[in-house]
């Protein structure tokens, strides 16, 4: 999927790109991505994919981050953004762009592909049904097993696992990628709708969905501050005093997007290690003693 939009954007002349991935290429992504070779396997493809579209488009000015989407990107990068159009395999980083999406007012398309059937769907920010508002209980139930009984995260699960192919791949994201075009030109979209292609007989149709008042994801930032510096050169108590500043007082508390896990402790031999991670960034493996 990410393949296939990247390749959109560049032929269509999109320059300023961000693409985040923290995988390495492996021999059997070869046969389903068109921008990846035999000698670039082992490289990182947020990488080999940014090399492979400056080739297409001179002018592009692609950036690659070498990341997890959900753990590694702040809201500034969705904010900077015009629209986020996101190739993923599970559930938990969609919900994250989700919600990272209307805190900042951005629009963002999701693509779906299994086997030769797939899904391209839009979500405007403060417009609600949003992809949080589709989920069923069969979703939250996939979701809770990510997450062992003490919130570390069990590896290896299943989701995004599947066959498919690279000529359903291509149709979803074009779609996506001509939804995005549509977006910044402000033609209709799919908004709150997806747009269901069934590869075996052809047939394609579109679903309407539906708002769930208790939505947890229609969250919005009533004002967002940017600080002039990088979060590596600040210390929490640097943000503090420049909170403080900005607010005009000293009453003010850090809340971060997502719990933190400031140290394991076995209650066996009591051995203590410091991680300081988000929630769902560490391993059940880690936790184990």
């Amino acid at each position: 999927m990410g393949n296939e939009i990247l390749k959109n954007l560049a032929l269509i002349g999109f320059e300023k790109i961000v693409v985040v991935d923290s995988d390495r290429i492996e021999r059997s992504n070869l046969s389903r991505a068109v921008l990846f070779r035999d000698d670039q396997i082992g490289q990182y493809k947020a990488e080999a994919a940014a090399e492979r579209v400056r080739s297409l488009l001179s002018t592009s000015r692609i950036r690659p981050l070498i990341g997890n989407v959900v753990f590694d990107c702040g809201l500034g990068l969705f904010r900077w953004s015009d629209v986020i159009i996101a190739g993923l395999d599970n559930r938990e980083a969609r919900l994250w762009i989700n919600r990272a999406a209307w805190k900042t007012n951005r629009p963002w398309i999701d693509g779906a592909i299994e086997g030769i059937n797939g899904v391209a769907r839009v979500f405007l920010p403060g417009v609600a049904p949003c992809y949080e508002c589709t989920l069923g209980e069969t979703d939250w139930a996939l979701l809770q097993r990510r997450m062992s009984c003490n919130l570390l995260t069990y590896e290896g699960t299943a989701e995004g696992k599947v066959p498919t192919t690279p000529t359903i791949a291509s149709i979803i994201a074009g779609i996506q990628v001509q939804e995005a075009v549509k977006l910044i030109h402000g033609l209709p979209t799919l908004s709150g709708k997806g747009l269901v292609f069934e590869g075996l007989n052809h047939t394609s149709y579109v679903v309407q969905y539906t708002e769930n008042p208790d939505c947890m994801s229609h969250d919005r930032l009533e004002r967002i501050s940017e600080i002039p510096r990088s979060s590596s050169e600040m210390t929490l108590a640097d943000l503090l005093h420049i909170a403080g500043a900005d607010l005009g007082t000293q009453d003010v508390v850090i809340e971060f997007s997502r719990e933190i896990i400031r140290a394991l402790e076995c209650p066996n031999c009591h051995t203590l290690e410091e991680v300081f991670a988000p929630v769902g960034a560490v391993g059940a493996e880690q936790g184990k003693c």
